[in-house]
């Protein structure tokens, strides 16, 4: 829309600028505050999107619901009204970049990409916590500040615009691209329908371009419900298998599979650690073992061996120091307490990530053929797990990693199926330690050395 040049103040309060933005619903223009003295920007909403009073007073209320959300990753909703008849919207102006702008330069490094979903999913958790869906997230609606910080505008404003027809103008309600199966269907949103557009965002930042690609919304449709993306593993060869089951969970066409909420997607993209966190030698920047190497094959075998019995001695030491450092000064125990009579063993409460590295190993399981032994490993990593029982969890996660090696050499179980499986068992490794934290005389489990001697 195009505000008359007399129109240059509205609220008798914002003083307009420049178009600074065009979308599909409508489009943005700078402006200043004169009361508070502040820039800000101003969203008119296309003319026919709003012309009933039902959808100007649904348009509003979601204005305001929006408004109340205060995190540092959404962009800041101050006011809203209208211009003759034309809602908008008055938002905190950034500047900065789109994160469409940037993905339309190439795929971004994989802790980049990392750490702008994290924001993301934080922004979507917030916002969910509060009852309000986004229904349109896409990367336009994602905004990069001039520190690298990702803030999601355009809350509540596809709800808001819901019952219009926008079909006459050749617009959809939510970028097709970016909505789930179930919503291009006619179903209603649910936060696993903004989990599927972070994961779509997610491939994208990955990879450079969308995961569907089509000459039409129809197109674009029937691809969303009955086609698969290209396998991250290939769209971007050498991408770490972990974070590629993530994005593949997120993207799960049955919601059921997905991660059900922006809070377990955003756990188990924390769990992941990226490769630029990790030294030369493959250990976490900041462990006792940073930093150390086995020398390399030139060197003599018996000062490989050394190297690797030291490398060895050190990672089992270093938890019993660290517990000697803690208990040192402690008072010695005169007598010994009389034995108390045995217990049964308590059920331990399964930790939501646990749960939730569990689901996503089942459905890694689920999609590859022949991996029955696999399904009954996972109810007794459940079961274990349940009982306080770590030796019989770590036993289980052992077995299955055998027996992903013997599926790919007795039934040529393909290298992507088995990455993903890997994978998976990994990440419920990761989260052992939450649900079952290790004796304290045995300290931390030792990860095996592959010593080349």
């Amino acid at each position: 829309m195009n505000v008359e040049p007399d129109r240059k103040v509205l609220l008798e309060r914002y003083e307009l600028g420049e178009v600074i933005g065009v979308g599909g619903m409508g489009e943005v223009r700078a402006a200043q505050d004169t009361t508070l003295d502040r820039p800000v920007a101003i969203k008119f909403l296309r003319p026919h999107i709003g012309p009933t009073a039902e959808a100007k007073a649904r348009f509003d209320s979601e204005a305001k619901a929006a408004a109340q959300l205060n995190h540092p990753n959404i962009v800041g909703v101050f006011d809203s009204g209208e211009d003759d008849g034309v809602p908008f919207i008055v938002m905190e102006r950034l500047s900065g970049r789109t994160l469409a702008d940037i993905v339309e330069e190439g795929p971004l490094p994989e802790a980049e990409a990392r750490r702008i979903e994290l924001e993301i999913l934080s922004a979507l958790e917030a916002s969910h916590e509060k009852g309000i869906l986004h229904r349109d997230l896409k990367p336009g609606n994602v905004m990069l500040t001039d520190k690298g910080s990702a803030k999601v505008a355009d809350f509540g404003i596809a709800k808001a615009t819901e019952g219009v027809d926008l079909t006459t103008t050749g617009m959809t309600l939510g970028t097709p691209a970016y909505l789930a199966p179930e919503r291009v269907a006619g179903e209603p949103a649910s936060p696993a329908t903004d989990v599927y557009s972070a994961g779509v965002i997610l491939y994208e930042m990955l990879t450079g371009r969308k995961p569907f690609e089509a000459d039409t919304p129809l197109a674009m449709v029937r691809a969303i419900q009955e086609e698969e993306p290209e396998p991250l593993s290939q769209a971007r060869p050498g991408v770490d298998p972990t974070l590629a089951l993530i994005v593949e969970r997120a993207m799960a066409k049955n919601p059921r599979r997905r991660y059900a909420t922006a809070e377990a997607m955003r756990l188990a993209l924390e769990e992941w650690t990226p490769h630029s966190e990790l030294d030369s030698t493959g250990s976490l920047v900041g462990s006792p073992t940073s930093g150390l190497r086995l020398p390399k094959k030139g060197t003599s075998r018996t000062a490989r061996r050394l190297a690797g019995v030291f490398i060895l001695i050190l990672a089992i030491a270093w938890p019993a120091y660290v517990l000697l450092s803690i208990d040192r000064g402690a008072p010695e125990k005169v007598a010994a307490s009389p034995a108390a009579p045995p217990s049964p063993p308590p059920t331990v409460p399964i930790d939501p990530a646990f749960e939730s590295a569990l689901v996503q190993l089942e459905t890694a399981i689920v999609e590859t053929p022949n991996t029955e032994e696999l399904r009954q490993a996972v109810q007794k990593v459940r079961s274990a797990a349940q009982a306080g029982d770590r030796l019989t969890v770590s036993e289980q996660l052992g077995f299955m990693r055998n027996q992903v090696q013997a599926l790919r050499q007795e039934v040529k179980l393909p290298q992507e199926s088995a990455d993903r499986l890997l994978a998976a068992v990994f990440g419920v490794d990761l989260q052992l330690g939450k649900v079952i934290p290790p004796s304290p005389l045995a300290g931390s489990p030792t990860p095996e050395l592959q010593l080349d001697l």
